[in-house]
Formats: C-alpha cells, sequence, structure tokens
C-alpha cells in the first residue's frame, strides 16, 4: 500500500502513457493539429483549476484543518476539473499519436485510476463539509459539464472579446 501512499505515485500512468505515445506514429495532419489544440486546451483547464485550488492542491487526495470547499472557477461546472482535464490532455494525445496502445492504456488503466481517486475525494470532501457538500453535488455534475453551462460561457467569453471601447 505505500506505493498508493506515496506523493509521486500519480505520475507513474503519466510516464507510462508518454511511453505509449512514442510507440505511435506521429505525423502531421489535421487530427494531429487538432490533438494539439485539445492537449492545449486541458492543459490550460489543469492549471485553471489548480490556481483556483491555491494552497489546497496536491497530487495526494489531502484534507487541510482549514480546508476550505472550492466552488467557483472551473469547480462551478464539475466538482473534478483537474482529472477532467488530464482527460481531455489524454484524448489530445491519442488524436496526435494515433495509437492503439495509447487507447487501451487510456481506458483500461489511466481513467480508472483517475475514477478510483475521485471517489476518495469525494468520500473525504464528504466527511468534512457534509451538508453544505451535498449541497455542491446536486447541482454541479462530477466530470462532465452540462451543456447549458458551456454554452452560457462560451457566450460570456465571446462577448467580451468582441466588445469594443471608444475611451
Amino acid at each position: 500500500m505505500y506505493i498508493l501512499k506515496s506523493k509521486h505515485f500519480w505520475r507513474l500512468p503519466v510516464y507510462i502513457f508518454f511511453l505509449t505515445l512514442l510507440l505511435g506514429n506521429f505525423y502531421f495532419n489535421l487530427l494531429s493539429i487538432l490533438g494539439i489544440a485539445v492537449v492545449l486546451f486541458g492543459l490550460y483547464l489543469h492549471l485553471r483549476s489548480r490556481k483556483e485550488l491555491g494552497k489546497f492542491c496536491t497530487s495526494v487526495p489531502t484534507i487541510f484543518k482549514n480546508h476550505k470547499l472550492i466552488t467557483t472557477g472551473p469547480y462551478s461546472f464539475v466538482r473534478h476539473p483537474a482529472y477532467l482535464a488530464s482527460f481531455i490532455v489524454m484524448t489530445g494525445f491519442i488524436l496526435i499519436s494515433k495509437s492503439f496502445v495509447s487507447l487501451i492504456f487510456a481506458f483500461v488503466i489511466a481513467m480508472p485510476f483517475g475514477f478510483y481517486k475521485i471517489s476518495i475525494e469525494e468520500r473525504m470532501l464528504q466527511e468534512k463539509f457534509g451538508k453544505k457538500f451535498e449541497k455542491y453535488k446536486k447541482g454541479v455534475p462530477l466530470i462532465i459539464p452540462k451543456i447549458y453551462w458551456l454554452l452560457k460561457s462560451a457566450s460570456k467569453i465571446l462577448s467580451n472579446s468582441l466588445a469594443v471601447s471608444f475611451e
């Protein structure tokens, strides 16, 4: 059980995943360019999630004495955006590598491991925050965002980027 408690254990599946990419065939085409865009989006979401958590961000599920339930930013549309980001990045690398081995790795090892960690975090948050977490769970999906939120966010981003100031 020591290896599961190690704070660096999460890196093992990541290293294995990148190794599987080397076994794939990489060359530029529309699919690999789409894969690069997907990876970049996933990395952005991951960094944004880490930033939102601030001092509560750890690689091992941990509850601190002064822990706060974070429900803002990416945590307002899914309860585990960092895991969603990891799955998005894996999808991008699968598109880039076009490797069947990467696809198998993602579904057989990485995703089940991610959902295992999510289940641990869910239990810990439930124990720490009780009814507050129950309320949060009812309004925010586990890992797949609601379409309504995505459309609302996209329109907000577009309206902000299209706004022109004449001052």
